[in-house]
């Protein structure tokens, strides 16, 4: 009998009342900064072994012996190389070999499953679900065609949808990769002790160290996030154990030394990071470091960074995310193109996710009373972000109500009081005022 979500191992992912999903869930490295979470989970690979796999593949390349599926290993190669590096030009060459497989075999399914995760990985939700369905009109029982449709799903802001498509992933194949989705879900209903049950599942579950470490590391996320850095610092340890080349586990960390205090460890932490993976969360966060130890000058030249960074992800036709528009709201100097993303990001995708960055950049223009709108929105499924509570609580305040102000800001620093190294010192300080 395959295993349901809803009854197996205790994994109730919840019932819908009027469409809605009675939960909430963001896997983020940082309190703002938020990647998308990648299909397939394989983001520990090692980099040796990528590249041993994209040299391997060139060579038959060159030498006229390569197939088409030849060029879809490459692509997926390319792809794993972009998350391993947080290089945008992999994903431009990830294309270019995906689409030079589907020329040859237009219905190889590795190619487009591929095509799938790379719109994924570029942000384009509406065309990973495009590529999703023509996996599954070709075969119907693709576990990881039915994961990328929910993962797009949830990011479209259609979480009734995402909820089948992940209950039909693991229903096929219950594996790490679904039952990190089931912890997704239950995270994005506020179901936090249950997203950690279904994560440890997903860890249990694990075929490859690189398994083991990226669940140990989303383990660790969601303990930190809720506050707990003990559970958080020893599951991030316990993945650096069995993989001690992954990147994120060393992040975790690093919030883990900034909330205990040690803002000098966790800058020195982040600088080796970025140094090797620069991607625009990590870089922001390091200035976000810098601007908690005083270090101004330091901290505007990773922003200045983050800006050019994200020039670059544009060039190769990554879709600016979220934690773009809250970059820009919040340390990008230029909340007005903030706004203008976020509003265009809702048309497309109206997620509870893109709600906060739009309440939050309507705030930030002075456009307090469509803020409240939605950022209340951004709630709606019952959301445990204390980030979310904290955009709230101060729309609450410049509108007067002081209140609901407490309330959010109490509820922010009550899910996790580390949340922010900058803004959970604000929440403090506006509350340390209201009495």
């Amino acid at each position: 009998m395959r295993t349901k979500i809803i009854a197996a191992g205790g994994l109730a992912l919840g019932m819908f009342v009027g469409g809605a999903l009675l939960m909430s869930r963001d896997a983020s490295f940082g309190a703002k900064y938020r990647p998308v979470p990648a299909v397939g989970a394989r983001e520990a690979v090692p980099v040796a072994d990528i590249d041993a796999t994209i040299a391997a593949v060139q060579d038959r390349v060159r030498s006229g012996m390569a197939i088409a599926s030849d060029f879809a290993t490459l692509g997926s190669a390319y792809l794993q190389k972009a998350r391993a590096t947080a290089e945008p030009s992999y994903y431009s060459l990830a294309a270019r070999a995906l689409k030079r497989s589907l020329s040859e075999q237009p219905q190889d399914l590795p190619s487009l499953v591929g095509m799938g995760e790379l719109a994924l990985g570029r942000h384009d939700f509406a065309d990973a679900r495009r590529w999703a369905r023509r996996v599954l009109r070709i075969d119907a029982h693709n576990a990881t065609a039915h994961g990328i449709l929910g993962d797009a799903a949830v990011e479209l802001g259609r979480y009734g949808d995402a909820l089948r498509s992940y209950q039909k992933m693991i229903d096929l194949r219950p594996s790490l990769a679904s039952f990190a989705r089931v912890s997704y879900a239950r995270e994005l209903a506020g179901d936090v002790p249950g997203a950690i049950t279904a994560m440890k599942r997903a860890v249990v579950a694990g075929s490859t160290t690189a398994d083991e470490a990226w669940a140990l590391n989303q383990l660790g996320d969601l303990y930190f996030n809720s506050g707990r850095l003990r559970a958080a610092d020893r599951t991030y340890r316990s993945a650096l154990a069995i993989a001690p080349d992954f990147v994120p586990p060393h992040a975790g960390l690093g919030r883990v030394e900034a909330a205990r205090g040690s803002i000098g460890e966790a800058i020195r932490r982040f600088e080796a990071i970025v140094d090797r993976y620069p991607l625009p969360q990590y870089v922001a966060l390091l200035g976000d470091f810098y601007v908690a130890s005083g270090r101004s000058e330091d901290a505007r030249r990773q922003y200045e960074l983050v800006r050019a960074q994200e020039e670059l992800f544009d060039a190769a036709g990554v879709i600016p995310d979220v934690e773009v528009t809250l970059f820009l709201a919040d340390q990008g100097n230029d909340p007005r193109s903030a706004l203008t993303l976020a509003r265009a990001q809702y048309a497309e995708r109206p997620s509870v996710r893109v709600a906060d960055a739009l309440g939050w950049s309507l705030f930030k223009t002075g456009r307090i009373a469509q803020a409240r709108r939605f950022s209340a929105e951004s709630l709606r499924l019952g959301t445990q972000d204390a980030s979310y509570h904290f955009h709230a609580g101060m729309i609450a305040k410049a509108l007067g109500d002081r209140p609901a102000a407490h309330r959010h800001l109490s509820r922010a620093l009550a899910i996790n009081p580390h949340f922010s190294v900058l803004d959970s010192v604000r929440a403090k300080r506006e509350l340390g005022g209201a009495r």
